[in-house]
């Protein structure tokens, strides 16, 4: 993922006058930071699947790319990155008005319970305004992907799980911290 999660989340508390004004400054920052210059990048290592991270979501992005691949998928919910003030915000119960909606997609994790009084849990659901890339690399590239995405201005990019077998007829996201 190239970069973090939260922009609905911050701008829904910009709309609340809830914001801080680092957060709001951060955030524009992240958005009009163009994904066209990763693309080389990712070329460069045969990526095997990518989406811009957009208005479904983490989760819903992910989960479109795990049925087309019919493959299940581990996220280490520690490596993926949050702007400043997404936790605050999901703390103090502050949505994107696309939320819920993105939040249905929860059927796919299967250790759903396990993290929902998690606040970096909601970031997954959040609708984002130009979003990173997602993408899938394979493992023995991922590190050098990394390195190679914040050589290159990505100070986010971030590992943030691996591509497992499918075992049953559904795709399943497992969650780790």
């Amino acid at each position: 993922l190239t970069k973090p999660l939260g922009t609905g989340m911050i701008l829904a508390s910009l709309m609340r006058q809830k914001s801080q004004s680092r957060w709001i400054a951060k955030t524009i920052r992240q958005m009009l930071h163009s994904n066209a210059s990763a693309i080389p990048i990712l070329r460069q290592h045969k990526v095997a699947g990518a989406t811009d991270c957009t208005g479904f979501g983490l989760i819903g992005h992910l989960a479109e790319m795990m049925e087309a691949s019919s493959v299940n998928a581990l996220l280490e919910i520690d490596n993926i990155p949050l702007l400043e003030g997404a936790v605050e915000c999901a703390q103090n119960q502050i949505f994107s008005s696309l939320h819920p909606q993105n939040q249905q997609q929860r059927a796919i994790i299967a250790n759903n319970a396990d993290f929902q009084t998690d606040p970096r849990y909601h970031a997954l659901f959040d609708p984002q305004t130009s979003g990173g890339l997602l993408f899938g690399v394979a493992a023995a590239k991922a590190e050098n992907c990394r390195q190679q995405l914040r050589q290159a201005g990505w100070k986010h990019a971030q590992i943030i799980g691996r591509i497992l077998p499918q075992t049953a007829r559904q795709p399943q996201l497992t969650l780790h911290p």
